[in-house]
């Protein structure tokens, strides 16, 4: 489900923006995985080194991934890395390759907030979990109070366990 937004402007011409609309059933099992340091090797090294052409990725996290997608859960990235990242980060996930499997496609949400605030929040004040909690209360507020979408988390940080534990995951 392509969406393709079309702008106009006098400086830059036409412009392309499009995106992915996914839509869940009413009894969608989400599993949730962070992406840097549960994806990735290591948190920032993970930011970097594929960009250099190095495989980064933890082994064996494609196969599990696609076992959890065979048993009928969707899977959900979840990431503080800020918006101005999403290309990369949407790249990245698809152009793991582990043998035979690939990440399951699958929404990746970032920060709405740009590199700076989102750099302050996970670096400085060490809060990844503001966003976390409060993206995912977002999904989950999208079903009705009987259904909790969510089944599983992985990720590789405390705070990690802190958004999946308090979104109800």
């Amino acid at each position: 489900n392509t969406i393709t937004f079309t702008v106009h402007s006098a400086l830059q011409g036409t412009q392309l923006v499009s995106s992915t609309v996914w839509q869940f059933g009413r009894a969608t099992r989400l599993v949730v995985s962070d992406v840097d340091g549960t994806i990735t090797k290591s948190d920032v090294l993970g930011q970097l080194m594929p960009r250099v052409g190095l495989d980064w990725a933890h082994g064996g996290v494609t196969s599990l991934y696609s076992q959890i997608t065979k048993q009928g859960y969707q899977m959900l990235y979840l990431t503080a890395r800020g918006i101005g990242m999403a290309t990369t980060t949407r790249d990245y996930l698809s152009s793991v390759q582990q043998g035979e499997h690939t990440l399951p496609i699958g929404p990746c949400l970032l920060s709405p907030s740009r590199l700076i605030e989102s750099f302050t929040r996970e670096v400085i004040r060490r809060k990844p979990e503001e966003f976390k909690i409060a993206a995912l209360c977002d999904i989950r507020s999208l079903w009705p109070p009987t259904h909790n979408p969510f089944y599983a988390g992985f990720g590789n940080r405390e705070s990690d366990a802190v958004a999946y534990l308090e979104a109800g995951v």
